[in-house]
């Protein structure tokens, strides 16, 4: 990432359901750390400085040759 304050993360427990008739493949995020005894596996982007983010796309675009 070019810069990394633009993304507030969370340490959550990630896995990949592997074993659900209906949504396997799907990635499950516990958040609220429910299952507070598995490990803290993962920084998950729980939100983004889209103004700063925007500007930055923007300014990289128009470098472009």
């Amino acid at each position: 990432m070019i810069d990394p304050t633009l993304v507030t993360t969370l340490d959550c427990n990630v896995e990949i359901e592997t074993s659900s008739q209906f949504c396997d493949g799907r990635t499950v995020v516990d958040r609220w750390h429910v299952r507070a005894d598995e490990p803290r596996n993962g920084d998950v982007g729980i939100d983004v400085d889209a103004p700063r983010f925007l500007d930055l796309l923007v300014e990289r675009i128009a470098a472009l040759p």
